[in-house]
């Protein structure tokens, strides 16, 4: 290069010299020139940071096909960074927002989480939209069951049913029930489904004589003689009343769509009806010697006959009377009882100064007194001296004696015997002599049984036995939730009526309990419910043995009684409480003409005693005693006999009012249990402690 102070050379001949230009650059800014090698430089920049982060994007996304059953669905993936080619999605690793659409299925919105894996595939399932049903019936207001739930009654609007089988059931009080199975093939398509129900009726062409009577089916009023009525199928009872006529009813069957005419309905004219009192009240009512209740009580009498009215009370008269008044009249009648009076010699060994029977104070003197045929308690009282008390029942025809003598507290106790007690359940417990006899019944003797062998038996102690039965009121102080129920429509379970419906172990338990109540010694010992020994030398409560209870029954001045009443066949009047005529609908066989007034149990005492005071030791309820049964027993002589070895049943004494038979009615009766009966009771007894 030359110098521009350099001189040119010269050139050869022919030769061209080029002269260099001096190069002279555009006067640009020298901003903007900086500015466009800026821009050029970073959109070179960025094309190459694109393809960088493209080929890794490339490298480093994940292939996520996602399909669904439905064809047409739309899929969508969103969030951070993915490429969706179809049903393939490439997607870098992460959590991403997956939505699933279509018209006629339900969509799914959700996150997806595409994992490591080169290669990933997701299914899913859309499932239909339910369908909106417009349910209507003919008639409408049809309860609609839905799969066994109801839903309404039609019209039903709106009723959402899922895809799938269902079945509608509808109801309607008039017509025939109508069962139908619907497909709903779903899409969320509004759709309509209507059923026309069958009538469950028939017209029934009813008429009368006379007309106007009201007709009823089933208690429901339909109208007035003559009628077509509409009556729903099945066995329906038709009734026909009219004022001062009977009621007239049938039984009829009714078929849906199946019209019936009834012959026409002569009325009868109706039941004079009567409103029955009583003075005293409470009486028993037979009519036509059907037993009807107690007074007060309102009764029908056929229109124009004449009918035998009855009335019965406890010490009281019967009362017969002829009944007949006017069809369909109203009456009131008021009939008085006459007291059935005894008499009792009262003998006063100790100057009284009260007397109460019953509460009701009399002249404190000896003599004779007539008293109600009755329970009677009579008290006898004076200063410085013990009261004494007594109850018994005055028999009419046949005079009692009752002697009392009064004792100072001094002579009391002297006397540390007491003949008579209360225990602090209340039973009346009567002091018994002892003495020998002979237990069972001959051989000759009619009825006699296999078990009742004769032997021999010598009473050396002294016992207490419970003048009455215990009662339901009794045995509740001891088991509060205790019942003794009912038989057929008469109640066992009355305060004063005899406890029923227990077993032994549960009567020797009442035992024990009174025993504890009283500071004595309990007599029964058990071990896991049940009995694992007897204490004889106890001075507790139990239950009466076998001798004892035969002593206490049978022997009369050094005679065994055959009845209790005595030896001879039938039954006297009021002798107890056995199964008479007026429990012929419970019972199989009852005595025909006896009636002692109680269809079952009859309260405790109601009858008279026998000859040591002790009451219903026949009849009433049979009585569970202290002894273990056997058969039959040695025929040596038996010293206090306390009973057989144990066994798995235990001694039964005494008729009830189950039993109405001569066999039965015998006092050498003897039977045996292992369970609880609704005519099985108990008394107690103990032995006097100082023998």
């Amino acid at each position: 290069m030359l110098s521009p102070s350099e001189p040119e050379s010269p050139t050869k001949a022919g030769e061209q010299h080029i002269q260099p230009a001096v190069f002279e650059p555009l006067q640009a800014p020298l901003a903007e020139q900086k500015s466009r090698v800026s821009i050029s430089t970073l959109l070179i920049t960025a094309v190459g940071l694109s393809g960088i982060l493209a080929l890794a994007f490339l490298f480093l996304a994940r292939s996520v096909m996602v399909e669904t059953q439905v064809p047409n669905a739309r899929i969508t993936l969103s969030g951070w960074l993915n490429l969706s080619l179809g049903s393939r999605h490439l997607a870098l690793p992460g959590d991403y927002r997956l939505r699933i659409q279509h018209a006629e299925y339900l969509s799914i919105d959700q996150v997806l989480k595409v994992g490591e894996q080169a290669q990933q595939y997701h299914r899913f399932e859309l499932e239909r939209k339910p369908d909106n049903y417009l349910i209507e019936s003919v008639p409408q207001q049809a309860e609609v069951v839905l799969d066994g739930e109801v839903v309404g009654t039609t019209p039903l609007d709106s009723l959402v049913l899922p895809p799938g089988s269902h079945t509608l059931h509808f109801d309607h009080p008039r017509y025939s029930a109508l069962s139908q199975s619907l497909e709903v093939i779903g899409g969320g398509y509004r759709r309509e489904l209507s059923v026309e129900l069958e009538p469950a009726w028939a017209i029934v062409d009813v008429s009368s004589e006379p007309q106007g009577a009201r007709v009823y089916a089933d208690d429901e009023e339909l109208g007035v003689t003559p009628l077509m009525a509409e009556i729903i199928e099945g066995e329906r009872r038709i009734q026909l009343k009219l004022p001062g006529y009977k009621t007239w009813q049938t039984e009829l069957q009714i078929t849906a769509g199946e019209d019936q005419q009834l012959p026409t309905v002569v009325l009868q004219p109706a039941d004079a009806v009567v409103r029955l009192r009583s003075e005293p009240s409470d009486a028993g009512v037979l009519l036509d010697d059907t037993y009807l209740g107690q007074t007060p009580l309102s009764i029908e009498l056929a229109a124009g006959a004449a009918q035998r009215l009855e009335l019965f009370k406890e010490g009281y008269h019967k009362r017969v009377e002829t009944l007949q008044y006017e069809s369909g009249s109203d009456n009131e009648l008021t009939l008085s009882l006459k007291p059935q009076l005894g008499e009792i010699e009262l003998t006063l060994q100790t100057p009284a100064t009260s007397l109460t029977i019953n509460g009701r104070v009399y002249p404190a003197k000896s003599g004779v007194l007539r008293l109600p045929a009755r329970p009677q308690t009579i008290r006898a009282s004076r200063e410085g001296y013990l009261p004494y008390t007594a109850t018994l029942t005055p028999r009419p025809g046949l005079r009692q004696t009752l002697d009392i003598t009064l004792l100072t507290p001094g002579q009391a106790k002297e006397a540390t015997i007491r003949n008579v007690y209360q225990t602090t359940a209340g039973h009346t417990m009567r002091l018994i002599q002892p003495g020998a006899f002979t237990m069972g019944a001959s051989r000759r003797e009619p009825g006699r049984r296999a078990n009742e062998i004769m032997r021999q038996v010598n009473m050396k102690r002294r016992f207490y036995i419970a003048a009455h039965e215990t009662t339901n009121a009794q045995y509740r102080q001891f088991d509060a939730g205790h019942s003794s129920k009912r038989v057929e429509d008469k109640s066992l379970n009355g305060d004063q009526q005899p406890v029923v419906r227990v077993s032994w172990e549960q009567a020797a338990k009442y035992c024990n309990w009174l025993s504890q109540q009283e500071g004595l010694q309990t007599v029964y010992h058990f071990k896991d419910e049940k009995l694992e020994k007897v204490n004889r030398a106890a001075d507790g409560y139990r239950l009466p043995t076998e001798a004892e209870w035969a002593w206490s029954a049978r022997v009369l001045e050094g005679q065994s009684l055959k009845f209790p009443w005595g030896q001879e066949w039938p039954v006297p009047a009021d002798s107890g409480n056995f199964a008479d005529s007026s429990a012929g609908y419970i019972l199989s066989r009852v005595l025909p003409n006896y009636r002692d007034g109680y269809v079952a149990s009859a309260p405790v005492g109601r009858f008279s005693a026998n000859h040591n005071q002790l009451f219903d030791m026949a009849g009433n309820v049979a009585e569970w005693v202290h002894d273990f049964y056997a058969p039959g027993r040695p025929a040596s002589t038996l010293a206090d006999p306390f009973g057989p070895e144990p066994s798995n049943y235990h001694v039964v004494r005494g008729s009830s009012w189950r039993h109405g038979s001569a066999v039965e009615l015998r006092l050498s009766y003897r039977d045996y249990s292992d369970a609880k009966r609704d005519d099985l009771g108990f008394r107690i007894a103990r032995y006097l402690a100082e023998d």
